[in-house]
Order: C-alpha cells, then structure tokens, then sequence
C-alpha cells in the first residue's frame, strides 16, 4: 500500500472513530426518566460504617477562585474504633480534607456554627463503598451538616 494513501485515510478513519465513540457515550440523565426505572449510572450503592472519631488537625483560610469572602480548607484525622478491613479504607497516619458535599470548602459562618477550630474532636463515621461504582469512601459527621450551604 502507498504511504500516501494511508496518511490521506487517517483522518477519515479518525472521524468515523469520534462519531461512533460519540454514539456509544449515553447522555446526561433525565430524573423524571430515572425515576421511571432506567437504570442509574453509578448507584444503586451500598457502604458498610466504620465508627471512630475526628480530630480537626488544621484550620486555614484559603480564597477560592469565584466565591465571596474567604473559605476555609479544614484538615482532620480519623481513628476508627475498631480496624478497618477495605485495605484501600485505612486511615492510619492520614489527613483528609472537611469539604461541603458539592466539594467546596465551608465558609467562616459554617465554621462558627457547628465550632469547627484545631483540636476538636467529632464523632464521625467512615463509609467504605461495598457494592456499587460510588464514592469509594466518605466522612458523615455528627452534629455537622455538610448540605448546609446557606451558612457558607
């Protein structure tokens, strides 16, 4: 075959490759279809819980790029009361990141109300996924709302 034959199909080649590609990805999610019973991507998912505490190990203000005001990046560590059997769960030696649930950081009306500072200690459950292509694992506090948006 002539070189310059097959450097003239590239592209077309190329092309067909992006249209079916682009066929094959599903899009965005209806709720009112979800709620029909197709099938969601990425749930239905299931979490087995792993009591303990958290420790709010660093409180630093940060600016975040389109909010108003400062935000807060907040650091803890979390010791399980009992062993954590998901290898990729532990959290021995580790800091994790307290974000809102959309994953932006809390503001200083968020902080003051549920008094968040350095050295507080919260009851905390870790969930560690167990079925499902969910988040592999998330913090829930006790006491703190992390929906609580109007008081960013």
């Amino acid at each position: 075959m002539e070189m310059g034959i097959l450097f003239r199909s590239l592209p077309a080649v190329f092309t067909l490759g992006l249209l079916f590609w682009g066929l094959a990805i599903p899009g965005p999610v209806d709720p009112e279809t979800a709620a029909a019973g197709s099938p969601i991507l990425g749930g239905p998912c299931e979490y087995k819980g792993y009591r303990g505490q958290a420790r709010i190990v660093s409180v630093q203000p940060v600016l975040s790029a389109g909010e108003n005001g400062t935000t807060f990046e907040v650091a803890f560590s979390f010791h399980s009361a009992v062993p954590i059997s998901e290898s990729f769960a532990r959290t021995e030696g580790r800091t994790f990141l307290l974000t809102m649930r959309n994953g932006t950081y809390p503001g200083q009306k968020f902080l003051e109300k549920y008094r968040i500072e350095t050295d507080r200690v919260f009851d905390c459950t870790l969930q560690v996924i167990t079925k499902g292509t969910c988040t592999p694992t998330q913090f829930e506090f006790a006491g703190i709302d992390l929906n609580d948006y109007g008081t960013r």
